[in-house]
């Protein structure tokens, strides 16, 4: 499973205790063995680049990636995560293979495990089949920032359409910094009842309609993170009254 979320390629398998074994066995080929044989890229890259047209249609992937641009160029983090259908089509089979020769070594990787198991157990597992894969040399990651210029604009996606997106960002400390953790736990309260005291302040004002969802957190990229809010406005409620609500809020 893909997650594109962060830029972070993220695989999950599921496996009962007596399959622990089998299932390590299978993810470890996967990420250290694969080959990417010429047959096979060709149909993988039609089945991308029917994903990126499914989420082309979704209001939310089209907001995060107008929010990413705006955010964040002309880094790279400007760019979809998942790429484009030209780009898709277009990387030669040599550029993925170093790329997957570079990345996927075992000191770029970290192993999550839960589940019904001893550590006793597990380790020697985990040993068996990651240990053997020789560690690769890390270059450093590029420069990353968050573009001045975006902070304080409006980002408004099909005002007219049943579906209407607010979202707000300010620049945050990267995962680097000594107060990255309690920036985390800041935004994560940050959205703890936010739509009930958006909706109280509407009332008040005696303004029409109402925020309809919310969410708040981090945009981790490494060194690089932002503050964002997002939330769903319902068809009645102004731009600007929400925009100004929301940001005395906040």
């Amino acid at each position: 499973q893909r997650h594109h979320g962060n830029r972070t390629d993220s695989y999950f398998i599921m496996a009962t205790r007596e399959m622990a074994g089998r299932a390590l066995d299978l993810q470890a080929d996967m990420l250290l063995g694969s080959i990417f044989p010429e047959e096979k890229l060709a149909k993988e890259r039609e089945i991308i680049v029917n994903e990126i047209a499914k989420d082309q249609v979704r209001d939310e992937t089209a907001m995060s990636e107008l929010f990413s641009a705006r955010l964040y160029h002309p880094s790279a983090l400007a760019l979809p995560v998942i790429g484009t259908p030209d780009s898709v089509r277009s990387i030669p089979r040599d550029a993925i293979v170093a790329y997957y020769r570079a990345r996927y070594v075992p000191n770029n990787m970290t192993a999550v495990i839960m589940g019904d198991f001893e550590f006793q157990e597990m380790e020697p597992l985990v040993r068996r089949y990651f240990g053997a894969a020789a560690p690769g040399f890390l270059h450093d990651e590029p420069a990353r920032s968050v573009n001045p210029a975006a902070l304080g604009l409006t980002h408004a996606l099909r005002t007219a359409g049943p579906a209407r997106l607010l979202w707000l960002a300010a620049p945050a400390p990267g995962f680097d910094s000594s107060v990255f953790h309690p920036a985390w736990i800041a935004a994560s309260l940050l959205g703890e009842g936010l739509v009930g005291e958006l909706n109280a302040r509407l009332r008040e004002a005696r303004l029409p309609g109402s925020f309809l969802e919310m969410s708040a957190g981090l945009d981790v990229h490494g060194s690089v993170s932002a503050y964002q809010v997002r939330a769903g406005l319902s068809p009645d409620l102004p731009w600007d009254d929400a925009i100004r609500i929301l940001l005395q809020e906040v």
